[in-house]
């Protein structure tokens, strides 16, 4: 302010007049600037001031517009720097939406222009991400964080004291905008990030699809050619102790010979309901000699560091049940107990009981009903599962192992199993102290299937019989066997030939044997063929597996028997007979 007291310039006493307070004749303010000289008498003392003034209002405004612009500019420079940090943070894929929200909620505090904002926060699906030194003040801006419209978070800009609701003061548009930004970019980098980890398990489940339908083809290629091989094992085995007498010695290593041809026969069953291309057929049946058998398997494999230990009850009950299915449910628990122990080793305990279910068992767990069952228990003493990873075992594809050690699908099948079964399964453990678990099957009121063969004679005949199969092997065991049971035998080993041969006389048989997988004609089709020429014909089709025809599609076409090989011994004698006619 430049005050004159005693001068007057244009009529105008200077004392009241300022750079600031000028006005024009119509009263509006302007800034004015004054440019002045000091007149002096004769005797050099001040006698006058000249002086001017010049309207520099426009000018003035200039100036402060371009300080604003350029302090605007810079703080727009902030906030884009913090944008595009962002959207850096968003292209590290390989950032959790844990990190990836914790770096950003960093990023906000300096990309705010005034000094008085002190921290941010973001609470995001239940968790809380803040800045350094966080502290909350009343005074704070609010955005909602949005995934596809869904609101699964907050982000919070604190500031360092609390004003009037309607002082504007630092929540300008511009801030207003960008913490909006902030969170519309956070939304999306995580809906992106969902949506990638979502494409990912989609991807990880066709490759253990695939994985599962190459399994199966592979299933199908061994039982064939296994059941071929197992054949003639088991149909030579047969055929020797035809020819022994009863208190032969050699006639029990026979039999042992036999039982393992069955167990591996029972394996390729197993195999075949893993790819789930078996047939299960429930049968009442005991779980003991099934649980005995599983066990036997599992000591030759689990590691010698795992004792294991078992109570098998003799009499539990009987269930109805598929028994290459629980033959499954037992490998698995007792596999991933054996898994979870490691090369330390532990006690794996196994049991099987009769339970009775009372009310208040019942209603803990839903899928449970009150009255008799057969408990089966897996105990094992191995590192345990926390409660989170407990939540998802049953899960398909949830698998703690590493890559290349697990499907995640043992589990998922034992539990999907178990339900067919109506039955139910719990599992209690404890980080450190193993884990057990009780699978709980319903008794049933009848009496169980023997699966031991029956050692009275084997039923004989006199019918002409024609055998095909491509495999020279099993056309001669065919042969041989069916000889022995007092038959006359004709064997081929080209589908071709054998359709030659019957058409050429076709009363000359009396019943048709062949395999269903041969060259040039496939079994089925060289069955119709056959009852082209003679509709009465009766045939049994013999498979080790083919994923063509199921016995419900051969009974179909008129055959009359649909078999599993290896078709030899009292199986071949039965079915025989049995298509034959008593």
């Amino acid at each position: 302010m430049c005050l004159w007291p005693s001068l007057v310039v244009k009529g105008k006493s200077i004392k009241d007049l300022t750079l600031s307070n000028a006005k024009k004749s119509n009263g509006e303010k302007i800034i004015v600037q004054l440019n002045s000289r000091l007149i002096k008498d004769e005797d050099d003392r001040p006698v006058a001031i000249e002086g001017t003034f010049l309207d520099v209002t426009e000018r003035k405004q200039a100036e402060d517009d371009l300080k604003r612009r350029t302090h605007d500019l810079g703080e727009r420079v902030k906030e884009l720097h913090c944008l595009y940090n962002i959207s850096k943070i968003a292209e590290e894929g390989d950032l959790s939406i844990e990190e990836t929200t914790q770096r950003i909620v960093n990023l906000i505090p300096p990309a705010w222009q005034y000094p008085d904002i002190t921290c941010a926060r973001i609470i995001l699906l239940g968790k809380e991400f803040k800045t350094e030194n966080f502290e909350a003040s009343v005074w704070k801006q609010t955005s909602d964080i949005k995934v596809f419209s869904k609101i699964i978070g907050t982000l919070e800009v604190y500031y360092s004291e609390e004003k009037p609701t309607d002082f504007e003061g630092p929540f300008l548009k511009e801030e207003r905008d960008l913490i909006e930004a902030i969170s519309g970019r956070l939304g999306r980098i995580i809906g992106g990030k969902q949506a990638e980890e979502e494409k990912q398990k989609v991807e990880a489940q066709l490759v253990q699809a695939q994985k599962m339908e190459a399994i199966g083809t592979l299933a199908g290629g061994i039982a064939h050619d296994f059941n071929n091989i197992l054949s003639a094992i088991i149909g030579h085995c047969d055929l020797a102790k035809m020819k022994l007498a009863e208190d032969s010695e050699v006639l029990d290593n026979l039999n042992q010979v036999k039982n393992a041809g069955n167990r591996a026969k029972r394996l390729i069953q197993q195999i075949l309901a893993f790819s789930r291309m078996g047939k299960h057929e429930r049968i009442a049946l005991s779980l003991t000699p099934l649980i005995k058998e599983a066990l036997k398997f599992l000591k030759s494999t689990l590691p010698t560091s795992i004792e294991i230990r078992d109570y098998i009850e003799a009499d539990p009950g009987i269930i109805e049940a598929d028994a290459t299915q629980i033959h499954q449910i037992v490998m698995n628990l007792c596999t991933n107990a054996g898994h979870a122990m490691g090369e330390e080793g532990g006690t794996l305990d196994v049991r099987l009981i009769r339970a009775e279910v009372d009310r208040q068992t019942a209603s803990q767990h839903h899928e449970l009903h009150i009255g008799p069952h057969v408990l089966l228990t897996v105990t094992d003493t191995g590192c345990g599962i926390d409660p989170e990873t407990l939540e998802h075992i049953f899960d398909p594809y949830f698998t703690t192992k590493e890559v290349g050690e697990g499907t995640g699908l043992g589990l998922s099948v034992v539990h999907g199993i178990v339900k067919t079964h109506n039955g139910a399964i719990t599992v209690e453990s404890e980080p450190g102290k193993g884990t057990t678990f009780h699978v709980y099957f319903p008794v049933i009121e009848k009496d169980a299937e023997t699966q031991e063969e029956d050692e009275g004679p084997l039923p004989t005949g006199n019918e002409r019989i024609l055998f095909v199969d491509d495999d020279q092997v099993i056309a001669d065991i065919g042969e041989k066997t069916l000889e022995q049971l007092g038959y006359d035998v004709v064997t081929k080993t080209s589908s071709v030939e054998a359709l030659k041969l019957f058409r050429a006389d076709p009363g000359r048989f009396d019943l048709v044997i062949t395999d269903m997988t041969m060259p040039k004609m496939m079994g089925d089709q060289l069955a119709r063929e056959f009852m082209k020429v003679r509709p009465d014909i009766p045939i049994i089709l013999c498979t080790g597996f083919s994923p063509k025809i199921s016995e419900k599609q051969a009974k179909e076409i008129g055959i009359k028997a649909f078999s599993m090989k290896p078709l030899v011994g009292r199986d071949m004698a039965n079915t025989v007979r049995k298509v034959l006619g008593d």
